[in-house]
């Protein structure tokens, strides 16, 4: 009996014959070995950037995604991978296999150097007690960046890209004007956290001047540094923890120490 008539005469087993066939050939399909596997390495860029003291929150924020949204649209992107924790970023940009790799990281390296030319390139200078050594404080470390008009803008914005946060005036005290900001931080350095307040004074300001003069004085003169920690040692002594209050009580030893200097 021919197959043909055989399958006319009983189309049931026919079609259960095919179907285990089919089964089959399935079943033998996913358990077929592959001897040799072609080279079809993707193109692969990853871009990894470091940030001491952020935590993996301000990382993912205010790094990773900016980064991803600077790379996005690339021609040949299949997918970006990304990973964030404490004070590092990593971003793994896969192409398609027919993007030539090169290429893939001359378009990487332009999106990303589009992002750090928008950062401005200033000037941070450590002023404050912190700054001269020997000189006792209550462990604020102060750092001063002096910016024309057309960075002030530009270096707000960076400051909060990096986590600081805006001044909160103390109690019966005005805050610093935006014209001339103080933002605050903090950084982890080898186990120890440091608070950061951020001057950013325009370098215009006679105020840039006279930072450096008050600083440079207490470096050079031991006895006007000594005077300067008594002053302030009198003040915590006093009881005043208000920070408003406290910078205007030394207020009288600091202008003392200025016109010795000029």
């Amino acid at each position: 009996m021919k197959l043909s008539e055989l399958s006319v005469r009983r189309p049931v087993f026919a079609t259960v014959i095919s179907l285990l066939l089919i089964i089959f050939g399935l079943v033998s399909l996913q358990r077929l070995a592959v001897r040799e596997y072609p080279d079809i390495d993707r193109p692969v860029v990853s871009i990894t950037t470091t940030y001491t003291g952020a935590s993996s929150a301000v990382i993912e924020t205010k790094i990773t995604q900016v980064i991803e949204d600077s790379i996005a649209g690339i021609e040949g992107i299949l997918k970006i991978e990304s990973d964030s924790e404490d004070e590092r970023s990593s971003v793994r940009i896969e192409f398609d296999i027919d993007r030539e790799i090169d290429g893939a990281a001359n378009d990487v390296r332009d999106r990303v150097a589009r992002v750090l030319g928008n950062l401005p390139e200033v000037t941070v200078e450590h002023i404050g007690s912190t700054s001269v050594p020997g000189c006792e404080g209550k462990g604020v470390v102060d750092l001063m960046i002096p910016v024309t008009p057309e960075q002030l803008e530009p270096v707000k914005t960076l400051l909060s890209v990096l986590g600081f946060q805006k001044q909160v005036a103390p109690a019966g005290h005005e805050p610093w004007p935006e014209s001339r900001p103080m933002r605050v931080g903090s950084l982890e350095h080898e186990g120890t956290r440091y608070n950061l307040h951020v001057h950013v004074i325009p370098a215009d300001s006679p105020e840039v001047e006279t930072q450096r003069r008050f600083r440079d004085r207490l470096r050079e003169d031991p006895t006007q540094r000594d005077a300067y920690v008594a002053r302030k040692r009198e003040i915590l002594a006093q009881g005043i923890t208000n920070s408003g209050d406290y910078s205007e009580a030394k207020g009288t030893v600091i202008e003392g120490i200025l016109k010795k200097d000029s």
